[in-house]
């Protein structure tokens, strides 16, 4: 839980008359907002009139499982039966450029039948890398995989990355990693060059936790010993069936160890099953 400090001067000013909660800092109050399901927190512009715009400030917008059974609940509630409109992207789309400060966290969950269009999540991506976006995360449900926009390589705030169904294009020329990320978490994720998934991983040097699951082709021709070198590494989810079918060089044997000197946690996931254990993968 993140501590909001405030000074002696807002307390003063947040009570200086009756309506106390609506005097309240704007740190407080987005902190209030944030802490809300999104649904909930917009519909706070109808408490009062100096509640109107309140919710602008939202520096976290999730739209996951809740927000999905909320906007089930309500088709169901108003019996629009074979309405197929219940979950519109487009409101996302209408909902971000409203928002007047930074955006710290998004996620976005793409329910089954639901496609996205490659135009809206460009445009979310690209307002997001101006807003200094650090935890984005965009779970696709649907069979159709996402293509995911060539913005991404421009939010190098980014702390934290999960994507599952998607595609990933070639990264720039001119980029050079995402200097802050802390973990990077992929499932059934596509690449359009294998060795630019691995620049992806390599260039990102403070990385704690990496998570690859299901993949096949991304894998294909990672450089194991690439990840090796992170030194930060404390969490490790890696495919052992694809052990195979990585790259493996005699680098790895000529430096010789220490390896990941800070791993906490290893799971090899070999199809159906887990084995946890550090002993399995480190030589």
């Amino acid at each position: 839980m993140e501590l909001i400090q405030v000074t002696r001067d807002d307390y003063y000013l947040s009570t200086k008359d009756d309506d106390i909660i609506s005097n309240m800092p704007n740190i407080i109050i987005t902190d209030i907002l944030n802490r809300l399901p999104i649904q909930d927190a917009v519909k706070t512009s109808i408490l009062a009139r100096n509640w109107r715009l309140n919710w602008t400030m939202l520096t976290q917008l999730v739209f996951d499982d809740a927000f999905i059974w909320y906007l089930r609940k309500r088709k169901d509630k108003q019996n629009n039966v074979g309405d197929d409109n219940w979950y519109d992207l487009r409101n996302i789309s209408g909902l971000l450029p409203h928002l007047i400060g930074p955006i710290k966290k998004f996620v976005v969950i793409i329910p089954y039948g639901k496609v996205l269009d490659v135009k809206n999540l460009c445009d979310w991506v690209r307002l997001l890398s101006r807003k200094g976006i650090l935890e984005f995360t965009l779970e696709n449900r649907n069979e159709e995989t996402v293509e995911l926009p060539t913005p991404i390589f421009s939010c190098l705030n980014l702390t934290h990355l999960k994507l599952s169904n998607c595609h990933f294009p070639s990264t720039p020329p001119n980029f050079c990693g995402f200097q802050n990320l802390l973990s990077l978490d992929v499932s059934q994720v596509t690449v359009t060059v294998a060795s630019g998934f691995c620049d992806i991983i390599t260039n990102s040097p403070l990385l704690e936790i990496l998570k690859i699951r299901e993949e096949e082709e991304s894998i294909s021709k990672l450089n194991i010993d690439e990840i090796f070198k992170l030194k930060n590494l404390k969490v490790l989810y890696f495919p052992l069936y694809a052990i195979d079918r990585v790259e493996i060089t005699n680098s790895l044997i000529v430096h010789g160890g220490p390896y990941f000197p800070n791993l906490e946690e290893l799971i090899l996931c070999l199809w159906d099953f887990e084995v946890s254990s550090c002993s399995v993968f480190i030589f």
